[in-house]
């Protein structure tokens, strides 16, 4: 059989409009795929000094306003902070604003014991007992620390209101107090006597790590929408452009019959 009489496979070929069309179409492709990206990708600006802190899994949603009776947000026993410290309330300020819970500092070296030393265990203890004496709601966080003049030891110890626990879970406390023991630990990374400036970078950094997973679904919605219209202009395009080939193979096959005659 000759090459002219061998059945030929019908490949439409794009016009000028169809190429256009999808040019458009993978350009707008690109541009969702990058924002998508981009917006998912956002959460990951940790620092490198903060490598070691545990990064939240957790996905969580701000507190209403109205489980929080809002109070002050330190009791200073300490000379930390002073009145009115804006540099501390900045920090603490964050964390309210992201997480819906308010954070309060207690700072003292005295909890009302012989014990010179108390121990991690007494300090939480007492704790939960301030908390009942300060807090008429569940939407608080206490952070207690205590400083032992003597022996310039520093202890500390959480208490989360029962509504507040909704966001500031067990994970959430972990990552706080990894972030208070490394600015502890690390105190010379701040000036002499900025421990106000230590305890805003505590509490806004924690808020960012535990805040940092958003619901994406909106996204996802508006993502596979877009996809899917995208793919129906391009299989419509495409079935128009196979419906002419057919018809233009079909009459091209019937001038040849006639012509053959």
């Amino acid at each position: 059989m000759s090459g002219e009489n061998r059945k030929k496979r019908f490949l439409p070929e794009l016009s000028d409009r169809q190429s256009l069309w999808f040019w458009i179409v993978l350009a707008a492709a690109l541009v969702v795929v990058t924002a998508f990206f981009a917006v998912s990708c956002s959460r990951n600006d940790f620092t490198a000094e903060d490598s070691a802190i545990p990064r939240s899994l957790v996905r969580r949603t701000r507190l209403p306003e109205n489980a929080v009776t809002e109070t002050g947000f330190y009791t200073d026993h300490l000379d930390w902070l002073g009145k009115n410290n804006e540099t501390a309330l900045k920090g603490l300020r964050y964390f309210y604003k992201q997480t819906g819970v308010q954070p309060y500092v207690f700072l003292t070296n005295n909890l009302g014991l012989e014990a010179d030393q108390p121990d991690r265990e007494t300090l939480q203890q007492y704790a939960e007992e301030l908390y009942d004496g300060l807090f008429q709601d569940g939407g608080h966080l206490l952070l207690v620390i205590y400083e032992n003049r003597r022996s310039g030891e520093t202890l500390y110890g959480s208490v989360v209101g029962k509504a507040a626990a909704a966001v500031v879970d067990e994970e959430a406390v972990t990552i706080l107090e990894a972030y208070l023991d490394t600015a502890l630990r690390d105190g010379q990374h701040y000036p002499q006597g900025s421990r106000d400036e230590m305890l805003s970078d505590v509490f806004e950094k924690t808020a960012r790590n535990i805040m940092s997973i958003k619901d994406r679904t909106g996204w996802i919605v508006v993502l596979v929408l877009l996809v899917t219209l995208m793919l129906a202009v391009t299989a419509v395009d495409f079935g128009k452009a196979w419906k002419a080939g057919k018809e233009r193979e079909a009459k091209e096959k019937q001038e040849k019959s006639a012509a053959g005659r």
